[in-house]
């Protein structure tokens, strides 16, 4: 099982995870195609945005969690919803 499907599992897990990190939601969307867009000024808030082929795009907005890197439960069951609704899970 490749990494990119246990991260799937993870996050599509019920009850949500609450370890889920930041740095593992990074990988999992850039594995579906997502690329990471920070927001200037020093911000805590990133963008994950995917071009879709018909045109327009995807957007996830999510803010980076400190001190530990691991994202709230609503977060993740938020990100979740919004990839079933678009059909990459």
């Amino acid at each position: 099982m490749s990494r990119h499907q246990k991260l799937v599992d993870r996050l599509s897990a019920v009850p949500s995870p609450r370890d889920f990190r930041f740095a593992d939601l990074v990988a999992l969307l850039s594995g579906f195609g997502f690329i990471l867009w920070e927001h200037g000024g020093g911000s805590s808030h990133k963008s994950f945005i995917h071009q879709r082929a018909q045109g327009g795009e995807y957007r996830i907005v999510c803010a980076r969690p400190h001190p530990g890197g691991v994202l709230k439960v609503y977060q993740v069951r938020g990100i979740c919803a919004r990839l079933r609704q678009w059909g990459f899970l």
